[in-house]
């Protein structure tokens, strides 16, 4: 008989290029758990662990959540397989260090440890409902759910603190600086020199200007506004 249901790990040929892993170097590999992020766009903690060169194997990740007092994005977390993605904070209390996690040119997770603050930490607005007694609630790119205003629109960007709540919009508009978190140009920034409207068709799109190179066209979907 089949076997049912998904399985626990990702061969090692067959992870995304966000993991950032040598596809033969493992013949598997622990897979991020289902929620916040995407699984094409995620690590679980236990490879942010050992990246962040804190642990050589599954074990010794294992004991540094364990034992430790590891945050991800101000919150306590313990499971190896808590997926983190882009923008995500993760704090090292005992080491005393924290790491950012962002993206690089050929989609693959990066780990920085001087860009942490949480003021410069962009997400974006995937989508807008309202609640209960008409309380606006925005969904975000990294599957967080938070309380918003009439003011902030799909596609904006938003700066949250550390208890979840909505700091700064950023709108996304002709001008505004971005970064491409999708697509072929994956990585690169620009400005936004125009934004074209889509139909029920045809998605909207923009056009960037990069700071080196010719300008591009891409879905709006693609874009994260920085500024």
């Amino acid at each position: 008989m089949g076997r049912k249901g998904n399985h626990r790990h990702l061969a090692g040929l067959a992870t995304p290029d966000f993991y950032n892993v040598h596809r033969k170097e493992f013949e598997y590999v622990t897979k991020s758990g289902a929620g916040r992020h995407t699984s094409e766009k995620s690590i679980p903690l236990i490879l942010a662990i050992k990246k962040a060169g804190l642990a050589s194997t599954k074990r010794d990740a294992v004991r540094v959540l364990n034992e430790t007092t590891v945050l991800v994005n101000g919150r306590r977390i313990r499971e190896m397989k808590y997926p983190v993605g882009l923008n995500d904070i993760i704090e090292f209390k005992d080491a005393g260090r924290s790491i950012a996690v962002g993206i690089n040119a050929n989609g693959q997770c990066t780990l920085d440890d001087t860009k942490t603050d949480r003021s410069n930490m962009h997400i974006k607005v995937i989508g807008k409902y309202k609640a209960a007694k008409g309380a606006i609630m925005l969904r975000l790119h990294d599957g967080s759910i938070i309380k918003g205003d009439n003011t902030t629109k799909v596609n904006d960007s938003v700066v949250i603190t550390d208890d979840r709540t909505l700091k700064k919009t950023i709108p996304m508009k002709e001008g505004a600086k971005c970064l491409i978190i999708n697509g072929v140009h994956l990585g690169s920034g620009g400005t936004l020199k125009k934004i074209k409207a889509g139909t029920m068709k045809i998605p909207a799109t923009v056009i960037v200007q990069p700071e080196n190179g010719e300008e591009f066209e891409t879905m709006i979907k693609n874009i994260l506004v920085t500024g």
